[in-house]
């Protein structure tokens, strides 16, 4: 697990599409395109049991997003 500290701001988790930005920002290139679909989480610690543990996740949508390409940088 990676833990960032910035002053005040505090950082849990990490995944494939995180980013930290400050101030004025253009993310030329930074396309971000992912779906997760969790239906348990995490368990973390010393000495945990899951009994029995049923999970179902229902996921029936057809598009969940459509994904659009950004406007490159000269054409503003």
């Amino acid at each position: 697990m990676t833990t960032v500290f910035f002053k005040n701001l505090q950082i849990n988790s990490v995944s494939q599409t995180s980013g930290v930005f400050h101030g004025d920002n253009y993310l030329g290139g930074f396309v971000s395109k992912t779906k997760s679909n969790e239906g348990f989480g995490e368990v973390s610690g010393q000495k945990n049991v899951v009994v029995e543990c049923l999970d179902l996740v229902l996921d029936l949508d057809t598009l969940d997003t459509v994904v659009k390409k950004p406007p490159s940088p000269s054409s503003e």
